[in-house]
C-alpha cells in the first residue's frame, strides 16, 4: 500500500470515527434538550416552538437557552469525545486488523443510528409528527358553522363611549389564589388581585373553578393576544401565502383594535420589551393601527439608557409608570381611547423582581407573582384617583398558562388550571347565576358588551358574550372536540384571514 493509498485510510477513518462521534454528541444533546423542555418549559405546544423558532426571535430573553448550552454542550461534546477515543484505542490495540475496518463502520452506524432515534422520539415527543399528520386531515368546518363575522354583525356603540385599558398579565392563573378562593396554594401569591376580582366584574365561580380555559392555538403571549382580541386561535404556519415575516398579520380578521379604529379611538400597545419578538407590534398594526411603545421607545425618550437592559427589557414598575404619562396625553384629547398593556415580570421560568421588589416568599416566582399583584393593584388604584376612572373600563387578564414545568409539576393532576380575569367598571352587570364554561376566546365579545356595546346574538368571532345566557362554543362542543377542530386545517382560515387583505380594511 503506497503512502498515498495509507492517507486516504486515515482520513477514512477519522470520518467514520467524526460520524460516530457527531452522531452520539447530538443526540445525547437532543435527549437532554427534551428532558431540560420537560422542566423548564412543561407542556408547550410544538405550534408555539415551531412559531417561535422559526419566527422572528428578535428582543427575546435568550438565558434559558444560554443556560442550557452552558450546562451541557461542553460537557456531552468531552464525554462523547472521550469515548470515542476509547472506542479506538480498543479497536487498534485489541481486534485483528481485518475487523478494525468493520467495527469503525459500525461505530459510525450506531452515531448514526443513535441520532436517529433520537430525532424520531424528539419530534413525536413535541408533537411535531402528530401536528404534520393533523395538516392531512380533511378541513375542519368550525368557522363555518360557528364563526360570526364581526363585518356583517354590526356593533353597537352607546352615545357615550367608554374608554378602555386592557391589561394582559403575562402567565397569571387562577391556580395562584389561596384554595379556599378556587385555587391551588396553601397561601394566596395574588391576595390583591384576588380582591379586586370580588370587588368587580368576574366570570370566575370558585366552587366551580370556572375560569378561562386555554384552547389550541390561544397558549402563548402573541396568540393569546389574538384570541383575546379577534375571537380565533393563532393556527398558521409561518411563512405562509401572506404572513410575509410579520409585516402584516392574519390581515383578513376583523377584531377589537379594527372596531375601535372604525369607531374613532386612540389605539395604543404598550410592552416593556421589543415589540417585534413574535410579531406583537405587527399584530397590533395591522389591526388597529396602534401607536406602538416598547423597550426602544423608552430609550428614544430617555426614559432609559441606551445600554439599560433587564429580563425582556425593563421591568414592569417602569411600564405603569410611563402607562401614567400615556394616559394623560391619551385622556387630554376629545376621542376615546383604548390602551392595552403587556407585563412581562410574572414570565416563566423564576420571573422577575425588581430593586423595589418585596420578599415576600423563598420561591423567586412566587415572588414575582406576589410583587407583580403589587405592582398591578397600585396601579389600579392610581388610575380610581383620575377624573377619567368612571369613563373608563379595566380589563385585567392573563394570557395564558404558565409553562414553567417546575410549577406545573407540583400541582395536583386532577386540578383545572384557568386564566385570571376581572372587569372593572363594566356597564353590563353579572349576577353569576349561570356561570358558563368558556375560554380566553370569548374575551373577545365580552369586552366590547363590557364598555356597554350591543352585539347582535351576543357572539362574534368564535366567542361568546359571557354576560349573556347564550351558550359559549366550549359548552356546545366539548373542551376536546373544540380543541381538536380549532387543530385541524381550515379552509375558511386560510381563505378569509390569511391570505384575504380586504375583509378587516373593509370593516375600517
Amino acid at each position: 500500500m503506497n503512502q498515498r493509498e495509507l492517507r486516504m485510510k486515515k482520513v477514512g477513518k477519522c470520518i467514520l470515527y467524526l460520524l460516530g462521534m457527531t452522531g452520539f454528541c447530538i443526540g445525547a444533546l437532543l435527549l437532554e434538550a427534551l428532558q431540560y423542555k420537560e422542566a423548564v418549559f412543561g407542556n408547550v405546544t410544538f405550534e408555539q416552538i415551531y412559531f417561535s423558532v422559526t419566527g422572528n426571535m428578535q428582543g427575546a430573553n435568550m438565558s434559558v437557552f444560554s443556560q442550557f448550552y452552558l450546562l451541557n454542550l461542553p460537557l456531552t461534546i468531552a464525554i462523547c469525545a472521550i469515548f470515542t477515543v476509547i472506542i479506538a484505542v480498543i479497536v487498534k490495540k485489541w481486534l485483528p486488523r481485518k475487523f478494525r475496518t468493520l467495527m469503525e463502520v459500525a461505530y459510525a452506524m450506531l452515531g448514526i443510528l443513535f441520532l436517529g432515534g433520537i430525532l424520531y422520539h424528539g419530534l413525536n415527543e413535541i408533537g411535531a409528527i402528530a401536528h404534520y399528520k393533523m395538516l392531512s386531515a380533511e378541513s375542519s368546518t368550525l368557522y363555518e358553522d360557528y364563526y360570526v363575522d364581526p363585518n356583517t354583525a354590526v356593533v353597537k356603540f352607546p352615545e357615550e363611549k367608554k374608554n378602555l385599558i386592557y391589561i394582559f398579565c403575562e402567565s397569571m392563573e387562577n391556580t395562584y389564589m389561596v384554595d379556599h378562593c378556587g385555587g391551588a396554594q396553601d397561601i394566596n401569591f395574588i391576595p390583591n388581585l384576588t380582591e379586586l376580582m370580588y370587588q368587580n366584574t368576574s366570570f370566575w365561580n370558585p366552587e366551580d373553578k370556572n375560569g378561562a380555559l386555554v384552547e389550541y392555538g390561544c397558549d402563548w403571549t402573541v396568540a393569546a393576544m389574538l384570541a383575546q382580541s379577534t375571537g380565533i386561535p393563532m393556527c398558521m404556519p409561518n411563512g405562509q401565502n401572506e404572513y410575509e415575516e410579520y409585516t402584516t398579520f392574519l390581515p383578513g380578521v376583523t377584531g377589537l383594535g379594527d372596531i375601535l379604529e372604525a369607531e374613532g379611538y386612540q389605539l395604543e400597545l404598550m410592552i416593556g420589551s421589543d415589540s417585534a419578538f413574535g410579531g406583537r407590534n405587527s399584530l397590533y398594526k395591522t389591526h388597529g393601527n396602534h401607536e406602538i411603545f416598547d423597550y426602544y421607545t423608552a430609550i428614544d425618550r430617555g426614559y432609559i439608557d441606551e445600554d439599560y437592559y433587564v429580563w425582556w427589557g425593563f421591568e414592569d414598575r417602569r411600564l405603569f409608570d410611563y402607562a401614567k404619562e400615556e394616559l394623560g396625553r391619551l385622556a387630554g384629547s376629545e376621542e376615546p381611547f383604548a390602551l392595552t398593556l403587556l407585563t412581562a415580570d410574572t414570565h416563566y421560568i423564576e420571573g422577575y423582581v425588581d430593586e423595589l421588589g418585596e420578599d415576600f416568599h423563598k420561591d423567586s416566582y412566587q415572588n414575582a407573582l406576589s410583587n407583580s399583584d403589587v405592582i398591578i393593584t397600585d396601579f389600579v388604584n392610581w388610575l380610581s384617583e383620575q377624573d377619567y376612572y368612571e369613563d373608563t373600563v379595566i380589563v385585567i387578564a392573563g394570557d395564558h398558562l404558565n409553562m414553567g414545568g417546575a410549577y406545573i409539576s407540583q400541582l395536583d393532576p386532577a386540578y383545572q388550571r384557568t386564566v385570571f380575569s376581572t372587569i372593572i367598571n363594566s356597564q353590563v352587570s353579572y349576577d353569576g347565576e349561570k356561570p358558563h364554561t368558556y375560554t380566553t376566546l370569548d374575551f373577545f365579545p365580552t369586552t366590547l358588551a363590557s364598555m356597554g356595546c350591543e352585539i347582535p346574538g351576543n357572539r362574534l368571532g368564535l366567542g361568546t358574550n359571557l354576560f349573556s345566557d347564550e351558550p359559549t362554543l366550549v359548552e356546545t362542543l366539548g373542551y376536546d372536540r373544540l380543541y381538536n377542530e380549532l387543530s385541524r386545517p381550515s379552509a375558511y382560515y386560510e381563505k378569509n384571514f390569511v391570505i384575504s387583505k380586504e375583509r378587516a380594511a373593509a370593516y375600517r
